[in-house]
């Protein structure tokens, strides 16, 4: 059955090419672009033995056909001064018979025949006989209504019709490049792909073009957004996925994951993509990527650079770059006028040629209103000369206060995704409800999105539009502090508060990487002390109130945990008090509170360092006991059966044995590496993997001294699993893989050869 594209998606430029490719499988010319005209159009040549061959492309997409019937009459003096051997005229409207018939009485003699005149019709005939053109086309078929009528209501991706509006949007804008192709190579060859590289490079549009060319081969595409548990919990052994998790080590800083256990979690789940059906795509930043390889150990164990494709600002040559922002000027909305005046100022050279190029810029300044051509140029130019300036100026003179409160909030939130209705609470205590609805409607498309989620509950997020968003208003807090602790102030949630916090400590090559808002906060510290130890108590006088109302939860208690050490640093005199309050929480809810083991290790270490200050023994291994005792009734893997082992020979060591925690931590680490080897077999998805695993929890087993009470039921699993594998009860043996990341080279050529300079200002004259 022949397509039916209109062709709308594409820009001129991506109609030449595609025209290119078609020409090129029908006839095996190798084609070449060699001029563009003021009107729009775009030629092709090709010396075919001693034929020369010229086509002229008429992307006359919604326009009338006397618009296309003046500009057909206006190339005939160009073709005549050509002298092709065989010219071929080619047009994304849909002509009518006589309209057909009258462009080619316009173009005689040059047409040899009616094969010559292409237009809508014949290019879809086209390429539904050449399926592999049209697929790498994509641009086709991901932007249209149809893909995305289809993308929302398959199941094949569990995305909200905005969001997939937002990609279709995006689609439109891409210009393929050579990473597109090796990331491609990569992810088939080791199932797993790392995209990292700098803010605004591209990993995010990377990641989603790879995906949806899977969603087109019919895989199910799982977005994880928050935590790698929701990977585990759509896992379909039989069914063909690809799981995909953007920033999945937070958006601007380590401290933003959630769960501080995911590193483990993630390697595991790698494992399991060894499966030929399964792929698995991760974003990070470079910066953030290396500061996880320094602090978590799974992540480094893990050797996630076996995976890593870099993607570089000189990944984008000149032309790339020059299409780039082409193709934002094409779909702008900008006036005609007003893009025309831009390009005969040939100012995009100082766009394209910019050392601070990236695809974000271009796109966020291209959304704003621009009155003239200078004004567009101008604002370009400062954009890149300081990046962040470009959120400074709409910060401070455009926005309304309640917006800036708004955008300001929102860094104390989950990167991932706020809750709507939390974040109206911190704001509206400062504005109107009034104010605060016209902020939201201002800021959502630039500062914001804003997404409705069905599943589980029907509910609204709020996350900023892009990471240098984030970016910016931490640096701006840093700026003005003060905001920074008013902020804290707002806050009425445990969460909240530890994700603000977070950030006073977070830190890039050995220093903190926001000064002043620690330093504010010290100087602060009895006014946000008393501002937390409200809110904690107010938990606990709640549940006092109303016995039946559990206000405890996993996620508070972590919050909590991960709130002592910046009380150490920044508020000492709270310090015990923190403790104390989370190992009443322990005590009092322990049947309740499902634990991280990663925030109890965190409780021990905070317990031990109190002790360095303070030297009370007696309150010292109170609570470490406390602590491990509820560790040790957690389901721990053997990484985790290892930590809890270490912790408690280290405590006992510390205190010449007047505590006992190693008996505890040893009862642990035996009934959870036993419940550990009893799941490998119901689990594991190849020989591969199953023996792998054994192995992992035999090397546990030797470091911690158990391998006597254990190696007996380490042979009995091994024997069991290579006999369910001879019975096939284990799936087949896959190959182990692994790929290279590129180095970290950002070098940029940015002179252009006389081609490019050929090339990318015939690409700007087509908008002239």
């Amino acid at each position: 059955m022949p397509s039916t594209y209109d062709f709308s998606t594409l820009s001129p430029s991506d109609f030449e090419l595609l025209v290119r490719d078609l020409l090129s499988a029908e006839y095996g010319w190798r084609m070449e672009a060699f001029g563009h005209g003021p009107d729009g159009g775009i030629d092709l040549r090709s010396v075919s033995g001693c034929q020369k061959i010229v086509v002229q492309c008429k992307h006359y997409a919604g326009s009338r056909f006397s618009d296309l019937r003046r500009a057909a009459r206006r190339e005939k003096p160009k073709i005549a001064s050509e002298k092709p051997d065989r010219y071929i005229f080619v047009t994304s409207q849909d002509l009518s018979r006589t309209q057909k018939d009258t462009l080619a009485d316009d173009l005689k003699p040059y047409l040899q025949g009616p094969e010559d005149l292409r237009t809508q019709l014949d290019l879809n005939e086209a390429l539904s006989r050449y399926p592999l053109i049209e697929q790498s086309h994509f641009k086709l078929w991901l932007a249209s209504v149809a893909v995305l009528e289809r993308v929302v209501h398959s199941g094949l991706w569990a995305r909200s019709e905005a969001l997939m509006e937002d990609v279709c949007d995006r689609v439109r804008l891409y210009v393929t490049n050579p990473t597109y192709g090796r990331a491609s190579e990569m992810l088939e060859a080791t199932h797993v792909l790392v995209l990292s590289g700098s803010p605004g490079v591209g990993k995010s549009m990377l990641a989603d073009m790879l995906a949806l060319k899977y969603w087109h081969e019919g895989w199910q595409i799982v977005t994880v957004s928050s935590d790698i548990d929701e990977g585990w919990q759509a896992y379909q052994r039989e069914r063909k996925q690809l799981f995909l998790y953007d920033d999945f080590l937070g958006q601007t800083d380590l401290s933003e994951r959630q769960s501080k256990n995911e590193g483990s979690r993630i390697a595991r789940f790698i494992d399991r993509m060894r499966h030929p059906d399964k792929r698995f795509i991760m974003t990070t930043r470079s910066q953030i990527l290396r500061q996880a390889e320094q602090r978590d150990e799974p992540i480094r164990r893990g050797n996630f650079r076996l995976n890593e494709f870099a993607i570089k600002v000189s990944d984008y040559g000149l032309v790339e770059r020059a299409r780039i922002l082409y193709n934002h000027l094409y779909f702008s909305g900008y006036p005609r006028e007003l893009v025309r005046l831009y390009v005969a100022s040939a100012r995009y050279w100082r766009v394209v040629q910019h050392p601070n190029f990236t695809p974000r810029i271009v796109e966020q300044v291209l959304k704003r209103p621009a009155a003239a051509a200078d004004e567009l140029a101008a604002d370009l130019e400062a954009a890149l000369d300081h990046p962040l300036e470009l959120w400074q100026t709409m910060f401070t003179t455009v926005l309304s206060e309640t917006a800036r409160q708004l955008v300001l909030s929102l860094a104390a939130l989950p990167p991932k995704g706020a809750d709507a209705e939390d974040l109206r609470r911190i704001v509206i205590g400062r504005s109107t409800p009034i104010d605060y609805t016209n902020a939201l409607k201002a800021l959502e498309g630039t500062w914001l999105r804003i997404d409705t989620i069905q599943e589980p509950r029907k509910k609204i997020t709020i996350t900023y539009a892009n990471p240098s968003c984030r970016d910016f208003v931490l640096s701006f807090l840093d700026s003005e502090p003060d905001y920074f602790v008013e902020l804290i102030l707002q806050l009425t949630e445990l969460p909240h508060v530890q994700m603000a916090m977070a950030y006073c400590m977070a830190e890039a090559n050995g220093t903190l990487k926001y000064p002043r808002l620690a330093a504010t906060v010290r100087s602060s510290a009895e006014r946000v002390s008393e501002h937390i130890k409200e809110i904690s108590t107010g938990l606990v006088a709640y549940e006092e109130l109303e016995p039946n109302c559990y206000t405890w939860s996993t996620e508070r208690f972590s919050a909590l945990v991960h709130l002592i050490e910046p009380a150490r640093k920044m508020m000492p005199t709270v310090t015990a008090w923190f403790i104390e309050l989370a190992t009443d929480a322990i005590r009092e809810h322990e049947e309740r509170i499902g634990f991280d083991p990663d925030d109890l290790h965190v409780l021990v270490a905070a317990v031990m360092q109190v002790w360095q200050d303070e030297r009370n023994e007696d309150w010292t291994t109170a609570h470490l006991e406390t602590t491990f005792r509820a560790w040790a009734k957690v389901p721990l893997n053997s990484d985790q059966v290892v930590v809890l082992a270490r912790d408690a020979a280290d405590c006992d060591r510390f205190f010449e044995g007047r505590t006992a925690l190693g008996p505890i931590a040893e009862e642990a680490a035996l009934e959870n590496l036993r419940e550990e080897m009893s799941n490998i077999l119901y689990d594991a998805d190849s020989l591969d993997e199953a023996l792998q695993w054994l192995s992992q929890i035999e090397d546990a087993a030797h470091e911690l001294g158990l391998i006597d009470q254990l190696r007996g039921y380490i042979e009995m699993e091994r024997d069991t699993i290579f006999e369910r594998d001879d019975e096939g009860e284990i799936g087949g043996r896959q190959r182990s893989s692994s790929g290279g990341g590129d180095d970290d080279s950002e070098e940029v050529r940015l002179t252009p050869s006389p081609e490019e300079s050929r090339d990318i200002n015939a690409l700007f004259r087509h908008l002239g």
